[in-house]
């Protein structure tokens, strides 16, 4: 557990373990109110009780910088045999919009927001969220700088490392996520989520009380592609009121050379409970060239090649939307 409350002394030897060990960890007094939090559970349930032909006319298809809804099934993040049908959920995607003197880009453009008639209010509401979660994202992203100079044979010989100048205009996606009450079936490949690795950062996850989410806690040698649907590993991750959990993402991973762990993980359902969660993925600038950090090439070569944020959240957004996403940008 990672307390925003204490010096950043005490929290990096805390978050770098976690970083190394897991590649997730819980945060609290990150500073975003419980009534807060509570309203944007509200609101999530609020948008998809809409007639489906109201959400349908906010499809995400129809933007070319992936806004919008999502239905049901429609996407399927484990791209191995172990997931047979598409995730029983249903999302809808809002960023970051561009100001009056700024250009829309990829990941960078207008929300489709649902009419002020329909949800009062509601706008506001989901403006003030992403907000207050990107600057908890920015807090994290200095501790990461602090934190990555121990992933050296000897720390005093680094400096910490400065995020801050690839994220002035980082590319932030605010996901609301509903599952419905099917019952997840590993053995049938039927999962609320499929497996995966978040492909940003870090993500910043607000569930309800529903438990269902699992992670898979690896050791950097272990691939993907390795780890079996029904491995014992499997962990649930219980919600813990009022905290966050963090995901670290695919570009962190390539950042510290496997150092730092994309958590790999899933949603399995077994409560007949419909659930709800808002993940806020934050990634670098569109166009932030991500290589080896140099505290983590110290004492072993580069295992990837330099690539974008761009490049690579685009790659991983077309392979598990394949569908709705033939106008992305």
């Amino acid at each position: 557990i990672i307390d925003l409350s204490l010096p950043d002394q005490e929290i990096v030897p805390t978050l770098h373990e976690a970083c190394t060990e897991y590649g997730f960890f819980y945060v609290k007094n990150h500073g975003i109110s419980n009534s807060m939090i509570k309203q944007v559970l509200t609101e999530t349930a609020r948008l998809f009780r809409l007639p489906k032909d109201e959400k349908m006319n906010l499809s995400a298809a129809n933007s070319p910088y992936f806004r919008g809804y999502t239905p049901f099934n429609e996407e399927k993040l484990d791209d191995s045999n172990n997931q047979r049908i598409g995730d029983t959920k249903e999302g809808f995607y809002l960023g970051a919009e561009p100001s009056a003197h700024e250009k829309a880009g990829p990941f960078y453009g207008p929300n489709q927001w649902p009419e002020e008639t329909s949800l009062p209010g509601w706008k506001e509401a989901m403006e003030e969220y992403q907000n207050s979660c990107a600057a908890v994202c920015m807090r994290l992203v200095t501790l990461l700088g602090k934190a990555v100079t121990l992933c050296a044979n000897d720390s005093d010989k680094f400096a910490d490392f400065d995020f801050a100048p690839h994220f002035t205009n980082p590319l932030r996606v605010l996901r609301l996520l509903h599952y419905n009450k099917k019952t997840s079936s590993i053995k049938d490949g039927i999962f609320g989520c499929g497996a995966h690795t978040d492909y940003g950062m870090l993500t910043l996850l607000l569930t309800d009380d529903v438990p269902a989410l699992q992670i898979y806690p690896r050791s950097s040698e272990q691939k993907d592609a390795q780890i079996a649907k029904d491995d014992p590993n499997w962990k649930t991750v219980p919600p813990m009121e009022g905290a966050f959990i963090v995901n670290l993402g695919d570009l962190l991973q390539r950042w510290t050379n496997d150092m730092y762990k994309s958590t790999l993980h899933r949603v399995v359902n077994l409560s007949n409970k419909e659930r709800y969660s808002v993940p806020f993925f934050f990634a670098p600038n569109f166009d932030c060239k991500v290589e080896c950090i140099p505290a983590c090439c110290d004492t072993k070569e580069a295992m990837y090649p330099s690539t974008t944020s761009g490049k690579h959240l685009r790659g991983r957004y077309v392979a598990a939307h394949r569908d709705i996403s033939k106008n992305l940008l």
